[in-house]
């Protein structure tokens, strides 16, 4: 293989987090779309280098769609500036692993849809969106108030300064639904006296209904599963020679015809109560969803800034835990097209190797100014191969921003143009 690094102006601008973020809504019409790759760039250049390895383990590495996505569709930075800042933050990231508090950090839910439909008069989200749009709030406050309380990460603060912390949105949702996601029986005062009628009425139905199991079980009138449920409602399992006998509504029969699952007359006055009750406590449920999402629309920005704190996080966070996976480093980035790598390792190799408890021989280069030029020679397997696709390899991911295993004090250039054969 060939490789070069070239310089060349003008080349594609690379998404940033937060442009990321801005753009999730198009994308999301149309995930399958990729952003065009610029000319002076190869199709094929990141398999080529296997940098394409390199970012599906940072996909892995990430807790949530949006920031596996953002490492499938990573790409160049456009500046050593930004890509020194993306560092810092990574770097500050990966100092938290070591500290007394670490980040919070999970899984979390992609609640582009939901705020989408939100946003939308008068719709009602079901409780799943509610309940995703719930967790994201709750770890955006958690991460709100972490970087109020914990002021080691500069780098990071910043990002949660921009969020407007307002403690109401919890509490709003709190009130409605719990921990699991399910509607509180308090949610509203209707709703709790439902709620208790249904218990007192499901209460009564038993009592009658075991005196009637136990009257019929006596003259041996019912099947040995004596009960079932048919259509939601508690039927007796009667053998078809005593369903006039006993009496009631048939709701179902077996297969066979010999079993009829039947409604006792003594409990269906109770069981139409409780069917009522049950469709009252929908109804009260549906007006306290509708409540809610008049309440939260109102919240939407909020909501969304939490989320993007989130996925911007889960970016960082990923990079500072490849950087723990490899023993990497952070480099301070020369604006200027030079090569500067020390103690460095192709990082594929150095994951195989340690697997499979074998030393990897690390490398020191340089290149600048007029001496653009470095010979190899030595024998087959001398290593001449590996050093080329390191280089390249190595350059790619510190201009993806992501960290590399090489020495603290490398300072690797910038390039504008990379092709490889």
């Amino acid at each position: 293989m060939v490789t070069s690094i070239a310089f060349e102006k003008n080349y594609n601008n690379h998404m940033s987090i937060q442009e990321l973020q801005d753009q999730k809504q198009v994308k999301s019409k149309n995930s399958s779309r990729k952003r065009p790759r610029p000319s002076m760039i190869p199709q094929d250049f990141f398999e080529k280098v296997e940098f394409d390895k390199i970012r599906e383990m940072l996909v892995n590495l990430c807790k949530g769609e949006q920031g596996k996505e953002y490492y499938r569709q990573l790409d160049f930075y456009t500046s050593a500036k930004a890509i020194n800042q993306e560092f810092r933050k990574s770097s500050s990231y990966f100092e938290s692993f070591t500290a007394e508090f670490g980040i919070p950090n999970r899984e979390y839910y992609d609640i582009s849809n939901d705020l989408f439909l939100l946003s939308k008069e008068n719709y009602m989200l079901d409780i799943e969106s509610i309940f995703r749009i719930n967790a994201s709030i709750r770890l955006g406050h958690e991460l709100v108030l972490f970087f109020n309380e914990h002021h080691d990460y500069c780098d990071l603060k910043g990002l949660a300064d921009r969020v407007i912390f307002d403690p109401a949105l919890v509490s709003l949702i709190n009130k409605v639904l719990d921990e699991e996601g399910n509607v509180r029986s308090n949610a509203s005062p209707e709703l709790q006296k439902i709620t208790k009628n249904i218990a007192s009425k499901i209460r009564e139905l038993d009592k009658e209904f075991d005196q009637v199991v136990k009257y019929y079980k006596e003259r041996n009138m019912l099947k040995d599963s004596a009960e079932s449920y048919r259509t939601g409602r508690r039927v007796l399992s009667v053998p078809a020679e005593h369903k006039r006998q006993v009496g009631g509504v048939i709701h179902d029969e077996s297969a066979t015809g010999k079993t009829v699952f039947l409604e006792p007359e003594a409990v269906i006055r109770l069981n139409t109560d409780l069917f009522k009750l049950e469709s009252d406590q929908k109804t009260e449920i549906n007006r306290i969803i509708r409540q809610l999402c008049t309440d939260l629309r109102g919240y939407i920005d909020y909501i969304s800034s939490y989320h993007k704190l989130i996925v911007q996080l889960d970016i960082i966070g990923a990079r500072a835990k490849w950087a723990r996976k490899i023993n990497g480093s952070f480099p301070l980035l020369d604006g200027r097209p030079n090569v500067n790598f020390k103690e460095a390792y192709h990082p594929l190799l150095k994951l195989k190797n340690e697997e499979q408890e074998k030393e990897t021989i690390p490398f020191d280069l340089e290149l600048k100014a007029k001496n653009r030029i470095l010979l190899l020679s030595g024998p087959n397997a001398g290593g001449k191969s590996i050093l080329m696709k390191s280089v390249v390899l190595l350059q790619t991911m510190v201009q993806c921003a992501i960290p590399v295993p090489v020495h603290e004090d490398s300072k690797p250039g910038f390039f504008k143009k990379f092709i490889a054969d």
